[in-house]
Formats: C-alpha cells, structure tokens, sequence
C-alpha cells in the first residue's frame, strides 16, 4: 500500500519509456562503419606509412582514368549502327569497376585525414605534457630558491 501512494503522489517515478535520439544514433552508427571502413582498409593493405596510402591514391586515380577512356571509347563505339550488343555489359561493367574504385579512394581519403587528425591531436597533447611539465619544475625551482 506504501508504494501505491508513493506512485499515486509522485514521490516515486512512473514507468519511463528511455529516450532514444534515433538521428544522433544513426549518425553515430553511420561514423562507427567508416571507421571500421577506413581501418580494414589500412590493415588489409598493409600500408607501412601515410605516404604509402598517398601513392596507392595517386595508382586509383590513374586507374580510374584508364577506365573513364576505356569507357568513353566504349560510348563512341556504341553510337554506330553496327555496334555489337556486347559493348553495353561491357560499359557496364567498367562502370562497375570505376564505381569501386571511387569507393576505395574515397575510404583512402578518410584514412588518410583520420591519420592525419590523429597526428595533430598527439602533437597537442605532446605540447601539452611538456609545457605541464615545465611549469611543474618551474615551481620546484622557485619554491627552491626561496
């Protein structure tokens, strides 16, 4: 009976259904998977060093050059009247391929700004640490020379 009047007057609280901020946790979830992306990434390459991942860059925008060409013939040759039904899974299927490539290197990029985020958020707390520990012998010193 105790507790029927505590939930009747207030003193306790009701049933409360948890608030869920589906947005923010889509969101979170949506950065979470490029995350594990971008480390897969790193990991299956096996990148020694930033400017490695730079390089490979530089190989996937070449590569998806070759193919825009490739595709762009592809088109031209597509325009005759005798063209061969094969050239549209062909185009197809280079329009697949640059599609991946794009993908990776968009995954590349961010690899590489996390990377370089990470560096810069050390360097800080480096500076940090070290300005922190010259103040601390700072004071020992004038504590020392008094």
């Amino acid at each position: 009976m105790y507790l029927y009047y505590c939930y009747q007057l207030g003193i306790l609280p009701k049933k409360q259904q948890p608030r869920i901020n589906r947005p923010e946790l889509e969101r979170i979830w949506k950065d979470t998977e490029k995350i594990l992306a971008e480390h897969a990434f790193v990991h299956d390459h096996q990148f020694p060093s930033l400017q490695a991942i730079v390089d490979y860059r530089k190989g996937l925008s070449q590569q998806v050059e070759t193919l825009h060409a490739q595709r762009a013939e592809i088109v031209k040759q597509m325009r005759r009247k005798d063209a061969p039904p094969e050239l549209a899974d062909r185009r197809a299927m280079l329009t697949c391929k640059i599609a991946e490539l794009r993908k990776e290197d968009k995954i590349a990029e961010g690899a590489i700004k996390r990377i370089q985020r990470t560096r810069e958020s050390n360097r800080i707390d480096q500076e940090n640490r070290n300005q922190h520990t010259n103040n601390k012998t700072r004071s020992r010193d004038r504590s020392r020379q008094r």
